[in-house]
């Protein structure tokens, strides 16, 4: 399967450097900016493709080493030619097998969730997590849910190898099964009228000590905040 996945995307790389740096990419480098991406250390982007986003990222990151990875070798000579640092690092491999021993303060995967096997987030997650330091956030942008599905309808031919619509309920438990927290959920437009993208920061739980009294009201108040926003998302409370 994943010499299948790598040939897909070692043909799509000429269509990702005819396209270029477009609204898409610009939308995704302000959100960084505004997480503090110009005073991180180390960031990692995984699925950088041909470096369209990654030479943003490295432009706004002055003091950061940036290491980027994708499944396409032919996408990774590329961005290695375009992008030439001494503080940067692309590397050729598949998410779910590569092996990194380095831990950083972003990472980011832009685009790249609804590319992946679904049944397979919570072992990403838990990856992503040993990659993370503590006090870091992984940052995801993905294609809205609905209007995914719209695209896949409408323009079936758009559709690359894996492209799964990424449904918030799907997200949100494999999240949790992780043990990371949800900080940022946020649907927005890019191209329509309607959101057409979504974006989600997650970070690393940490312990918490909390006495008896503030435990409980804190409770109360984690439940509500879930029980609304779950009926605004979903139009339905799940309790257990």
């Amino acid at each position: 399967m994943n010499n299948f996945v790598r040939n897909f995307y070692n043909d799509y790389a000429p269509r990702q450097i005819a396209i270029g740096v477009n609204k898409r990419h610009l939308c995704i480098a302000n959100w960084l900016q505004k997480h503090n991406l110009g005073s991180m250390n180390s960031v990692l982007e995984i699925g950088c493709g041909v470096g369209t986003l990654s030479q943003l990222i490295i432009k706004n990151s002055p003091l950061a080493q940036f290491t980027g990875i994708d499944i396409s070798d032919e996408s990774i000579e590329h961005a290695r030619t375009k992008i030439k640092t001494a503080r940067t690092s692309f590397i050729a491999g598949d998410i779910l097998s590569l092996e990194l021993s380095q831990e950083f303060d972003m990472v980011i995967l832009a685009d790249v969730m609804e590319h992946l096997p679904q049944d397979k987030y919570v072992f990403i997650f838990k990856k992503l997590k040993k990659l993370l330091k503590v006090g870091g956030n992984i940052f995801l942008n993905y294609p809205d849910y609905n209007y995914h599905k719209w695209v896949l309808a409408n323009s079936p031919s758009e559709a690359q190898i894996i492209d799964n619509p990424l449904c918030p309920e799907i997200l949100f438990k494999s999240v949790l099964e992780s043990e990371l927290l949800i900080e940022e959920f946020q649907s927005y437009k890019i191209w329509s009228n309607f959101p057409d993208y979504t974006r989600v920061r997650i970070s690393r739980k940490i312990d918490r000590n909390y006495d008896s009294v503030t435990n409980n009201v804190n409770k109360s108040i984690k439940i509500n905040a879930i029980s609304k926003y779950a009926r605004a998302l979903f139009g339905r409370v799940v309790s257990k």
